[in-house]
């Protein structure tokens, strides 16, 4: 028998709720198999639970943090850049390139996709800096190191908001948990009253209802081989085989006498059969 997929991280937990609401939302109460009190239930649930997934998902991808940790990192790399060039065009002894770590003008440049690597590199280049002008070395224009700190103080006080902000997530982990258990919970109870008041429909049919909804099943190994390659999955009349039999049987298949054209259902055979006694596994990790 199909078993159910339960949604097992959080993007898919909002989904699936949601569409099982939407669902709903477009039934006329009267005609809806779950009672007020149930329907209700999931609503204040998913009110709940939106708020604290649509915060986490603002947390990963800021548009504002992002452009001001983008802007940061070009003015910290575009800065060694114009050193380097400098150096290539004899205007600053290349020596003067070990101050910021670069062994040469043609060495490559650190990264600064992280927020981690522009505060921590962006700290070293101005430390270096301050050495290098002390010991009578020039200014570098375009960009100015007085334009890049300004950059680089805006992204400092953007991550440092940004870190109390993912620290109250983590800090909420208890309740966000509980969330999660009322959420799987809430869909569970709707997927028990679906099934109880459609249990009339064939499985087929029934399948696509609950995809509607946003419920998944999965597979037996039979309908599996079945639609991976019907040809090859009639050889073995699955409806006759049980499951723990198919190796067994693909085993004999193989090795029997050659039959005209064997090579051919061979080949189809090993292509096919890994779908023939595999079943559907939910991924555990959250």
């Amino acid at each position: 028998m199909p078993r159910r997929i339960l949604p097992n991280t959080d993007k898919l937990r909002y989904q699936t709720l949601k569409q099982c609401i939407d669902k709903l939302a477009d039934i006329n109460p009267q005609s809806r198999f779950l009672s007020e009190d149930q329907y209700h239930s999931m609503l204040s649930v998913m009110s709940r639970f939106e708020q604290i997934f649509l915060a986490r998902e603002k947390l990963k991808a800021d548009p504002e943090y992002l452009a001001i940790q983008k802007k940061a990192g070009l003015f910290l790399k575009h800065y060694l850049m114009v050193m380097q060039m400098a150096a290539l065009r004899g205007e600053m002894p290349e020596k003067n390139l070990m101050y910021y770590g670069l062994k040469n003008a043609h060495s490559p440049l650190p990264a600064f996709n992280t927020g981690k690597q522009i505060i921590e590199l962006g700290s070293e280049i101005f430390e270096a800096d301050a050495k290098r002008i002390a010991n009578g070395g020039k200014y570098i224009t375009m960009p100015g190191i007085a334009v890049v700190k300004i950059w680089y103080d805006k992204f400092v006080d953007a991550y440092q908001n940004h870190r109390v902000q993912v620290e109250k997530y983590k800090n909420n982990q208890e309740f966000v948990q509980k969330l999660r258990n009322e959420v799987t919970r809430c869909i569970i109870e709707f997927w028990n009253s679906l099934e109880y008041e459609y249990n009339h429909l064939e499985p087929e049919s029934f399948r696509q209802l609950a995809m509607e909804y946003g419920l998944q099943y999965s597979l037996s190994s039979n309908e599996i081989a079945l639609e991976a390659s019907p040809k090859t999955a009639s050889l073995f009349n699955p409806e006759e085989i049980p499951v723990d039999k198919l190796q067994e049987q693909a085993a004999k298949y193989i090795s029997r006498p050659k039959p005209k054209y064997q090579k051919k259902q061979v080949s189809e055979l090993q292509t096919s059969f890994p779908f023939l006694s595999e079943e559907i596994e939910t991924d555990k990790g959250e």
